[in-house]
């Protein structure tokens, strides 16, 4: 047959290549057991008794060919060939199998009827073989193949395997809990968590190879989650979820029962339960105490309430709490002349794990004003809130500042507050037009004003713009006012 199959693919390369197209490099084939996309060039894998066992053909500098031929050879006691589907190299490919003894093999030649192959490297086809009831282990080689191309045939020998492994004799299986919903197992057993809300916990398994079944039994506080639903996982083909509630201690018993076929993988995700919190919620903990795998006909037990259980099958939930964070103890204006304003700030954090929110910020010294007074911080967040003082009144001023909000051990926080106003300096009030500069402009209102009464011209405080004030306006006469 392998001459019929060069044969063909030599009249298609005559009559698409001119004789003088020169040699092209040699090709190469690699094989992969791992069905994804792509080749991961596994070529290693444990299967079981009448388990079928696809093996990927990708081939690397084919550019420009038009047929391949393959040969396999395997143990026939071990395995069977099943079948071929060519890939997606060859335009429209069409695969011929042939199939002989002595030792056993199968020969596949693949011829393209739609052109030459236009990417250099691809997926060839994917080979099947089924393991035997039989089956201990083996392995199928790749002896041989031949491509065609611009009228020639490029050959190799090759000895390249796939090595099947028997799967190993079941042992007792175990289990892991994960309160991350993120894929694959974090193993996290500890959560903050707020009242009303849902938690996720996957179940994995290990050691599971050929299960047809799985039940496990979780406890819980009634008065602190409820049931909230189960989802099953892709380890049992076709799995359908039977469930079971009970009191005494409160229990949700869910059995998971495959509807095609057993376990292939010896580990993953066997489920994911789902706990709501009350509003009664404070702490609580989760228990798997109790398990059973289906195998083989057989029950395997794993008990796990008997003494202490083990922390790794306990989900322990604690109600998240904000923290109220604030470095300052104490907001120092220092000294202030009257009628200026004034700003300071301080910073508040949530060192805690849930949201905290603060309601109000008050003080009992007048004058003073906050932004922001109302908001809310996520757990590890800040913010800065400024404190502007406006008062013009002279003397020392001191009191607190409270800070309310959520966090139930702090649910009003003081900060002590302090400073003096202090009466302007005459360079300060004889700057009447306050452009910096005691200047002519000054003067002319100054003269405006005397022998009034108008506070703003009245440098003594005396209460009449006076000769006085005419003498310390003199005195400060071209200087610049600080600040």
């Amino acid at each position: 047959m392998r001459k019929l199959i060069l044969s063909t693919l030599s009249t298609f390369a005559l009559l698409i290549y001119p004789l003088s197209l020169s040699a092209q490099n040699s090709f190469s084939v690699s094989l992969d057991a791992d069905g994804a996309a792509g080749d991961q060039a596994v070529t290693s894998v444990n299967a079981s008794a009448d388990q079928v066992v696809a093996i990927q053909i990708f081939g690397n500098n084919i550019q420009n060919a038009n047929g391949l031929a393959v040969r396999f050879e395997y143990d026939a006691t071990q395995v069977v060939y099943e079948g071929f589907e060519a890939g997606n190299v060859f335009p429209n490919a069409q695969a011929l199998p042939e199939q002989g003894t002595n030792p056993t093999f199968v020969e596949i030649g693949i011829v393209s009827f739609g052109g030459q192959a236009t990417a250099n490297s691809g997926l060839l086809g994917t080979i099947r073989f089924r393991t035997m009831e039989t089956f201990s282990s083996t392995e199928i080689r790749l002896v041989r193949a031949e491509l065609g191309r611009g009228g020639q045939f490029e050959s190799v020998t090759l000895d390249v395997g796939i090595a099947l492994q028997g799967a190993p004799t079941p042992t007792n299986f175990s289990l892991s809990l994960d309160a991350d919903s993120a894929s694959g197992d974090q193993a996290v057993t500890f959560a903050n968590v707020s009242t009303d809300e849902t938690v996720t916990i996957q179940i994995f398994g290990k050691d599971i190879r050929n299960a047809n079944g799985i039940s496990v039994r979780f406890e819980y506080d009634a008065d602190q989650v409820t049931y909230g639903g189960f989802d099953a996982g892709d380890m049992l083909p076709n799995a359908q979820s039977l469930i079971e509630q009970g009191t005494n201690p409160t229990f949700i018993q869910i059995g998971i029962v495959s509807f095609g076929g057993q376990a292939t993988a010896n580990s993953g995700l066997l489920g994911t339960i789902r706990f709501r919190t009350m509003e009664t919620f404070s702490s609580t903990a989760i228990q798997l105490v109790h398990a059973e795998l289906g195998r083989g006909g057989q029950i395997e037990a794993l008990t796990l309430s008997e003494n202490a259980i083990p922390i790794e099958f306990t989900i322990v939930l604690v109600k998240a709490q904000p923290v109220l964070d604030i470095e300052k103890t104490k907001i120092d204006f220092g000294t202030i002349d009257v009628g200026k304003i004034a700003q300071q700030t301080f910073t508040i954090k949530n060192t805690g794990t849930g949201p905290l929110e603060i309601t109000g910020i008050e003080s009992d010294v007048s004058g003073l004003t906050f932004d922001p007074v109302m908001f809310t911080l996520s757990p590890d967040s800040s913010r800065t809130v400024t404190v502007t003082f406006s008062n013009a009144t002279e003397g020392e001023f001191s009191g607190s500042i409270n800070i309310l909000s959520n966090d139930p051990d702090r649910a009003k926080h003081t900060l002590s507050i302090s400073g003096i106003v202090q009466p302007l300096s005459v360079e300060a009030k004889s700057d009447f037009n306050r452009d910096g500069t005691i200047d002519f402009a000054d003067f002319l209102l100054l003269v405006s004003a005397f022998g009034s009464s108008e506070s703003k011209y009245d440098i003594d405080g005396n209460g009449t713009v006076d000769f006085t004030d005419f003498l310390m306006f003199v005195q400060v006469f071209g200087k610049t006012v600080n600040g």
